[in-house]
């Protein structure tokens, strides 16, 4: 095209200038040129801008340096605007108009809820707190576009890590530099068990009654699942292990099967008494699992993010109001 090759007021090529400097133009450098154009004057509008003269001179070379033409002809003390500078303003002002729109919009919808916020937990934890927190974060912030997906702990770290997902509900401490984590709770692991079990009978559970019932798992890419290994190795019950399930529902149907007892975190429990199951607390080593959330370590939480947390920690807490249990049985 003809225009290609015409010249700016270095002698550059106009296409050469369009593709080496264009994406250095900025918001900025329009307001200084709308500025002086309604000030008149480089002095007046720099001292209205709060800048030095020559500091506002070198935006404005570098925005007709960016266009590829001159935008005001300096006639003596003053300047007076081409025809580039004069067919520059009105889409200027556009411009400006725009980006301050766009930034009152964005601010806007901010403070409406709307955006979108993408979490994730783990299995074993997510059943017990998202419907719920979920529940009343919509009721909250119905413009709000929530994307919720279960993960392993290890999928769930990653995925928060490359910042696919916001915040993660997690069995903490996860040992990755790249996220933080805060715990919320040290949640209690309970025995559950069918009333037909033989353990039901029983005041004290020792070694040999679980190892003739046998012992219900959760796979070991589950946090829960390798929880549990290490409670029955410290308990000398490790052979007990009889079944290995996939997910938490399996084990309980296993148990209520009565095809063994299983470990369950605290905030099952009225879950496993759906199943018909009894459940009761472990003394012996008092074992629990740590609850937490964890964030990308780079990037501050967002407003919605914030108020995720806030809800799903209130929802641990109450959780927590209900730990006081009276119907021990010792496993000793």
């Amino acid at each position: 095209p003809a225009f290609a090759y015409r010249a700016d007021r270095h002698g550059t090529p106009w296409i050469h200038t369009a593709l080496v400097y264009t994406c250095t133009m900025d918001i900025k450098q329009l307001r200084y040129f709308l500025a002086i154009v309604d000030d008149g004057s480089l002095k007046g509008a720099a001292r209205t801008l709060g800048l030095r003269q020559p500091s506002l001179s070198q935006q404005l070379a570098r925005l007709e340096d960016d266009l590829g033409q001159t935008l005001f002809d300096r006639l003596g003390q003053g300047i007076v605007l081409t025809t580039a500078g004069e067919l520059l303003v009105p889409r200027a002002r556009r411009l400006v108009a725009d980006a301050t729109d766009l930034r009152r919009a964005v601010q806007e919808d901010i403070d409406e809820g709307r955006g979108t916020l993408s979490i994730g937990a783990l299995p074993t934890i997510a059943p017990f707190v998202i419907p719920s927190v979920l529940r009343q974060f919509r009721d909250e912030i119905p413009e709000a576009n929530v994307v919720f997906s279960e993960f392993t702990t290890l999928n769930l770290t990653e995925a928060v890590a490359n910042a696919e997902v916001e915040v993660g509900l997690v069995a903490t401490p996860i040992e990755d530099d790249r996220v933080t984590s805060e715990l919320l709770w040290r949640e209690p692991l309970l025995l559950a068990m069918s009333p037909d079990s033989p353990c039901a009978q029983k005041d004290r559970l020792c070694e040999p009654d679980l190892a003739e019932v046998g012992i219900v798992v959760l796979h070991e890419v589950h946090c829960l699942g390798d929880q549990t290994r290490t409670f029955c190795r410290v308990a000398g019950v490790e052979r007990a292990i009889r079944i290995e399930a996939g997910q938490l529902s399996t084990a309980l149907e296993m148990v209520r099967s009565n095809l063994g007892v299983t470990i369950i975190p605290m905030m099952a429990r009225e879950r496993a008494a759906q199943h018909g199951l009894i459940v009761r607390p472990l003394v012996h080593g008092e074992p629990s699992r740590p609850i937490g959330v964890i964030r990308n370590g780079c990037r501050p939480l967002s407003a919605l993010a914030r108020r995720f947390v806030e809800l799903a920690r209130t929802r641990i807490e109450a959780y927590r109001a209900e730990a006081g249990i009276t119907d021990d049985v010792a496993l000793v």
